[in-house]
């Protein structure tokens, strides 16, 4: 499934009490990363744009070709059309030669930006997820120190409880034998 760029604006993630990523950062990066990859659409849509303009060009360069070769002169200066056909010829030919070339350029060009764009997508991801992950192990670290803690401090409460009342019965039972005496 790719990723658009609305997609990169509407990206919310969960925040953590403590250890969790700066909102703030982690929005600010994702802006970023949303008008870079903006801008590569952009700048592809403007290459497609320009290719289809040469293929209109050349289609019309064509067209005039063939126009022109349909028409018969008016007056009869044989050598002097076959020099302007000849001349012509030579033109549209390399007219067309100098629009296969750009097309194939800018073809060759917007492949490339795709090729680059794709890849730094796939770094770009590639780096949050690992960051991702390793904030997610440091969390699970953090939340089982956590439990760890509160176990102990459980035990220490059960053994203080413990305590007090055997002090209690003790002192009861110190004070129940004081009354059997004074009777």
């Amino acid at each position: 499934m790719a990723i658009s760029v609305k997609d990169i604006q509407e990206k919310e993630f969960s925040t953590q009490a403590a250890d969790g990523y700066n909102v703030e950062q982690v929005d600010d990066f994702l802006d970023e990363l949303a008008e870079q990859l903006g801008s590569m659409v952009r700048e592809r849509l403007a290459l497609t744009n320009q290719i289809k303009q040469l293929e209109s060009e050349l289609a019309a360069a064509k067209a005039e070709k063939a126009a022109m070769e349909k028409k018969l002169p008016d007056y009869n200066e044989n050598g002097y059309f076959r020099n302007l056909e000849s001349a012509m010829r030579e033109s549209l030919i390399g007219a067309q030669r100098i629009a296969d070339e750009t097309i194939t350029e800018a073809k060759k060009k917007a492949q490339q930006t795709v090729a680059d764009a794709t890849a730094k997508a796939e770094k770009t991801i590639a780096d949050a997820t690992e960051q991702a992950e390793a904030a997610t192990a440091r969390a699970e670290k953090a939340v089982s120190e956590l439990k760890a803690e509160e176990e102990r401090l459980h035990a220490v409460v059960d053994a203080y409880r413990n305590n007090f009342q055997k002090l209690l019965d003790e002192q009861l039972e110190a004070l129940t034998a004081s009354e059997a005496l004074l009777k």
